[in-house]
């Protein structure tokens, strides 16, 4: 198992509501239905509201590549990019090395 995460801030006058429904529309309509994709948790910081990150399971790292490049150019990763400082954007992938609940 992958995890993708995506470090962003918000950009001026955007807020945590507005973000929330782009991805709730975001992971119904495009990332839930990509090949690999396992779960996606929306987060914000406790530090400052304006950060957000996203985690996403991914399958394989190829799973994880392949749905990223094509997110960027559909309407629901546009609509996300367009309330990110795309400045700020840090995507990193790990691999799972042992889970543990």
């Amino acid at each position: 198992m992958y995890v993708e995460f995506i470090k962003y801030n918000l950009k001026e006058g955007v807020d945590l509501g507005q973000v929330e429904d782009v991805i709730v529309k975001a992971h119904k309509e495009f990332i839930s239905k990509q090949k690999g994709f396992i779960c996606w948790e929306s987060l914000t910081s406790t530090d400052d509201s304006k950060i957000g990150a996203d985690l996403l399971h991914w399958e394989t790292l190829e799973d994880a590549m392949a749905a990223a490049e094509t997110f960027m150019v559909d309407g629901n990763g546009q609509a996300l990019m367009a309330l990110s400082d795309m400045g700020s954007v840090e995507m990193m992938h790990f691999e799972v090395l042992k889970k543990m609940e």
